[in-house]
């Protein structure tokens, strides 16, 4: 389960009606993304809590692959928290 959220946001694409509204109006490609994928997958404050909490190391049981799309998801996270991160349910 670890693993499973980011390797899913990985393979996450926008729809191409999307893309092309976005790349319009001059908007930033990776935010609509994390926007729409947070919300497909229904992210709550405690996923986004547990994935900044998690050590930027490579763990025993994890893939190179893994790790790699991991660290990605979380930085993505970092940088879009505020469009993901509920303040009002804190």
């Amino acid at each position: 389960m670890r693993y499973e959220l980011a390797n899913k946001y990985v393979e996450f694409n926008l729809p191409k009606e999307i893309q092309q509204m976005v790349l319009g109006n001059n908007l930033s490609l990776s935010s609509a993304k994390m926007g729409i994928f947070a919300d497909t997958e229904k992210l709550t404050n405690e996923d986004v809590d547990n994935f900044m909490a998690l050590k930027p190391e490579r763990m025993e049981d994890e893939s190179f692959e893994d790790y790699k799309n991991r660290r990605y998801f979380s930085k993505q996270l970092y940088r879009r928290r505020t469009l993901v991160y509920d303040y009002l349910n804190i």
